[in-house]
């Protein structure tokens, strides 16, 4: 229901790290994760990017003037190499021109549900699962390091 789910979600992300870190006492490994947040805010921005910027006007009416041109002209070409056949010849290589150019509006906005869209959910559980895989072995392994407070802990030594 937010306005703006993704960013609804990174906001709850870095709430939650902040307040699940705050009693850790681990400054680096705090920088670390808050880090790793701030990265998916600059992946979101680089998405947001590619979402709101369309292809110039210019570009598309060019192209598409170009292809009309082209495929105006074709049958002149072949007409003489071609004969008759032409015309089936000329069909197939015009519908063939008229469903790339389609093609290519459609994956100007690779987001959304279309079946030729990016698979964002797959994307996403594959994240999921690969942090859920990180967190149990971690949790049954030897916990981070500090080293922050370590460095404290230790007598300075001068080089």
């Amino acid at each position: 229901e937010a306005s703006h789910p993704p960013m609804y979600a990174l906001r709850e992300l870095r709430l939650a790290l902040e307040e699940g870190l705050h009693d850790i006492k681990r400054p680096a490994f705090e920088a670390k994760c808050l880090d790793c947040v701030e990265a998916l805010v600059g992946a979101l921005t680089g998405c947001e990017r590619i979402l709101r910027t369309p292809c110039p006007p210019g570009y598309v009416g060019l192209l598409r003037g170009v292809c009309v041109v082209w495929m105006l002209m074709l049958p002149f070409a072949l007409v003489e190499v071609l004969g008759w056949i032409m015309i089936p010849v000329v069909s197939l290589t015009s519908l063939l021109v008229l469903a790339i150019e389609q093609l290519a509006v459609q994956i100007e906005n690779p987001f959304g549900e279309d079946a030729n869209d990016l698979p964002l959910d797959a994307f996403c559980l594959t994240v999921e699962t690969e942090l859920i895989q990180a967190l149990a072995e971690s949790s049954s392994a030897q916990p981070f390091r500090d080293f922050e407070a370590e460095q404290r802990a230790s007598p300075s030594r001068s080089v």
